[in-house]
């Protein structure tokens, strides 16, 4: 089961809009599904994701400048944010 933190919602909303309103729906359509298949290999293969600093905290590669971080507990997978790579690294929590 896969669950998605209010801030990686919030954030994936707001990128989504952005991309239908810049590139189109269907780059935004896109880049969703790009999402849902890095949710679903993490979820199948959660260990297979890079490391952070935050020992519980893994992350994988969606786009050239985005990942996506989530950690498992039991049975879940929690999505806990995504992050655009050519922004500040000061600011990412988790690298």
């Amino acid at each position: 089961m896969i669950v998605f933190r209010k801030r990686f919602t919030s954030k994936l909303s707001k990128l989504y809009h952005y991309l239908k309103n810049e590139f189109g729906e269907t780059t935004a359509n896109q880049f969703l599904e790009k999402v849902h298949k890095a949710a679903l290999a993490a979820e199948t293969h959660p260990d297979a994701g890079r490391m952070t600093k935050v020992s519980s905290v893994r992350s994988k590669l969606i786009a050239p400048y985005t990942r996506l971080y989530y950690t498992k507990r039991g049975s879940k997978l929690i999505v806990l944010n995504m992050y655009d790579m050519r922004q500040l690294p000061s600011r990412n929590m988790y690298e």
